[in-house]
Formats: structure tokens, C-alpha cells, sequence
């Protein structure tokens, strides 16, 4: 990254159009990552892609339906934050 200071880091995650965001010290869990949903997606295609479930995905973004919408961002927990969290 070029200028700017370290205060967030942003890394490009292998899904495509997914961050994950966390501190700039290596040593601390990433905690969360923030997906934009595209068109053609599902909960269900997004779950199985990041490990996870469609019930998880709609507890961590309140979401009430199985409907999304295109460039809404939903909130994916990793392993290391739900641990974390316990």
C-alpha cells in the first residue's frame, strides 16, 4: 500500500470481492471479513465459500431473508474471531 498510515488494513481476500479487516500487527486475529455481495450470489454459494453456514451469515448481518441484495455487504465472522468471542 502506497501512503496512508497503517491504521486499518485492508487485504483483498481469495473470494473475489471480500476484505478482511484488522489491525496492522500481524501478531492479532483478523477478525472479521467484509463481503460485497455481486450479482448472482447466494447465502448459501457465500457460506460454503467462507466455511461457514446460511444461519450464521443471517445472525451476523441480521438478516431476516434469504434475499440480497447487489453490492450490500455483509459481515463474515472467521475462526479465529469466534474464538475469540467465547
Amino acid at each position: 500500500m502506497s501512503g496512508g498510515t497503517p491504521a486499518t488494513v485492508l487485504a483483498q481476500a481469495t473470494a473475489g470481492n471480500a476484505r478482511s479487516e484488522g489491525a496492522p500487527d500481524s501478531s492479532q486475529a483478523q477478525g472479521k471479513l467484509i463481503y460485497r455481495v455481486k450479482r448472482g450470489d447466494t447465502l448459501f454459494a457465500i457460506a460454503r465459500v467462507h466455511g461457514t453456514t446460511v444461519a450464521s451469515l443471517k445472525a451476523w448481518n441480521n438478516l431476516r431473508s434469504n434475499s440480497l441484495q447487489v453490492g450490500q455487504r455483509l459481515t463474515i465472522l472467521t475462526a479465529r474471531a469466534i474464538l475469540a468471542t467465547n
